[in-house]
């Protein structure tokens, strides 16, 4: 099921996403055919009765996870828990993000401190279907035209990721639900996207803030990536 990534692909990423030394990156490619429990027979008792493909991308993002923890000095990683919010439980003193796709799986992991937020996303390119169906309820017309050259269902991908990212960074820290409206995508480069806070996400957070988050394209989708120094 878990497929090893090149030895030189992941820092290549990993600084691509701008993420410096001390957050460390893994990667692996999902075989959509593979045995999940044959590759990792650790499987939450939640997870038992759960599809094939639930199983190998759960097992995929902690086998990620597990390794960038590694990579970034953790001495025993091992599987992460569920929490009650449904997020990994990280080590005490650790943090990280995990995401997937049905054929990729990616985790960040750093020392806290020095990072306080990270977040990563990987998404596979809409079809312009889905593009045109979740337009509304993702961005607004201003956002879009930060990408106008781009395809509608790349553009969109894009900024649903970068949100995701976002999301996935502040809410360990706020603990709040956010629509997608709660930040707006105000400027666009060749390798970020600047977000910007539409409404207070706590005190640390408010209206006004000014967030960048990177990215880079893949053939067949899109990695994004935040992180956030303590001050």
């Amino acid at each position: 099921m878990i497929e090893p990534p090149s030895t030189q692909s992941l820092p290549a990423l990993r600084d691509a996403l701008g993420l410096p030394t001390c957050v460390a990156l893994f990667e692996t490619d999902i075989d959509p055919h593979g045995d999940p429990v044959n590759t990792w027979p650790q499987l939450p008792a939640t997870l038992t009765n759960a599809s094939k493909k639930r199983r190998r991308e759960f097992l995929a993002g902690r086998h990620c996870a597990a390794q960038a923890l590694r990579q970034a000095g953790c001495q025993t990683p091992g599987l992460l828990d569920i929490g009650a919010d449904r997020l990994p439980c990280w080590p005490d003193g650790w943090l990280g993000c995990i995401s997937h796709t049905a054929h990729v799986a990616v985790a960040v992991a750093a020392a806290s401190p020095p990072c306080v937020a990270l977040g990563v996303d990987a998404e596979k390119w809409m079809d312009r279907r889905v593009a045109n169906d979740v337009q509304q309820q993702i961005v607004t017309p201003d956002e879009l035209a930060l990408l106008q050259d781009r395809p509608l269902q790349h553009a969109m991908t894009l900024l649903f990721s970068a949100k995701e990212t976002l999301y996935k960074a502040l809410y360990p820290l706020t603990r709040h639900f956010r629509d997608f409206s709660a930040a707006r995508v105000t400027a666009a480069r060749a390798d970020r996207l600047e977000l910007t806070l539409s409404e207070a996400w706590g005190e640390d957070w408010p209206r006004g803030t000014v967030l960048d988050v990177r990215y880079v394209e893949r053939p067949d989708g899109v990695f994004t990536a935040l992180w956030l120094p303590a001050c």
